[in-house]
């Protein structure tokens, strides 16, 4: 079975730049009239060269091709580690316009490119590591009702967002969520400040349990670092594929 990739560059306003997307699928998704599921992967490069992304989906869809097959995923790289930071985190300088740029601008340019191919969406998911967990987490607390699953990997998050989860009831949600104990004390090399990951990751277990969302979630023994989320990348697709609505 093979895997497709195919990039498109989006011309946005609200950021004032071309921005690349690159779909990423099975080659048997053309089938008209069938459902699909789209995940939004934040980091879109790194997953490809860091965790594998494209090898890995390959091989849950060779073992498995009724779940994987009417899946794609749409990769957004966030461009350099600056402008990164600048739009995931919740400080930065262009967080609000990528936020913007998410819903106002990616999401009807991917609904439309999928119903011309008269596609129906089923699932409509996100994906990120750390801060790409963070900005993951704020496009879905911005318009709930779009999404239906979070995969959040050591999410680099703060005690605002967390009150935030807390504050509405995402029953609709499904979240996997996984952290390691040893992401304490981590050092943001862009803002210099230190993040208690592994503590924030715990409060956010227990917000969406708040929340009333359906969680499942994993604490392993690791470290904030590439190797950790690209080993856990298989289990958080089945997830993905495997939680019907």
């Amino acid at each position: 079975m093979e895997v497709a990739l195919e990039e498109v560059v989006l011309p946005s306003s609200v950021l004032d730049r071309e921005q690349k997307v690159t779909f990423l699928s099975s080659d048997l998704f053309n089938t008209e009239g069938d459902d699909c599921s789209l995940l939004f992967v934040q980091d879109g490069e790194d997953y490809l060269q860091l965790g594998h992304l494209k090898e890995q989906f390959t091989d849950l869809l060779n073992q498995n091709q009724n779940q994987f097959s009417n899946i794609t995923m749409i990769l957004i790289p966030p461009g350099t580690s600056h402008e990164r930071y600048q739009f995931y985190h919740p400080e930065g300088e262009y967080h609000k316009q990528y936020l913007q740029f998410f819903h106002q601008e990616l999401l009807p340019f991917i609904r439309n490119h999928f119903i011309q191919q008269g596609k129906h969406i089923k699932k409509m998911g996100l994906l990120g590591d750390s801060l790409g967990a963070t900005v993951s987490l704020a496009i879905a607390l911005q318009h709930p009702s779009v999404w239906t699953h979070l995969l959040l990997q050591s999410t680099a998050i703060d005690t605002p967002m967390i009150g935030e989860v807390e504050e509405t009831p995402r029953e609709n949600w499904y979240v996997y969520q996984v952290y390691g104990k040893h992401e304490d004390g981590f050092q943001s090399q862009i803002s210099g400040k230190i993040l208690d990951i592994t503590t924030n990751n715990r409060k956010l277990v227990n917000a969406f349990r708040y929340a009333k969302t359906s969680l499942t979630y994993f604490e392993e023994n690791e470290g904030h670092l590439w190797r950790f989320w690209k080993e856990d990348l298989k289990r958080a697709l089945t997830y993905f594929a495997q939680n019907e609505l």
